[in-house]
């Protein structure tokens, strides 16, 4: 079997594997990969040019954001699904 795999440029995007926080950035921003280590730890990658991408960012670690808790546990009930598939 054949896997395409892009090339993609460190710099266009963020990496994070703090499931908090990636939790809350996939409810404004597509996930654009996952990169699962073979130490079984996953990142998962944000394109940094995203409109407001920044913005979320900064309000995030300022505590300035209100994220309702069922929409936050939906989501993060997805992305744990999402990275366990892909093993």
């Amino acid at each position: 079997m054949f896997m395409n795999q892009e090339v993609l440029n460190v710099n266009d995007y963020f990496r994070s594997s703090d499931l908090c926080l990636v939790t809350v950035l996939s409810l404004f921003f597509p996930i654009e990969s996952i990169d699962k280590q073979p130490s079984g730890k996953a990142f998962l990658l944000f394109r940094k040019n995203n409109e407001g991408f920044e913005d979320i960012l900064k309000k995030y670690w300022a505590r300035q954001l209100s994220i309702e808790p069922q929409q936050f546990f939906s989501q993060l009930k997805i992305i744990k699904a999402r990275i366990y598939s892909e093993e």
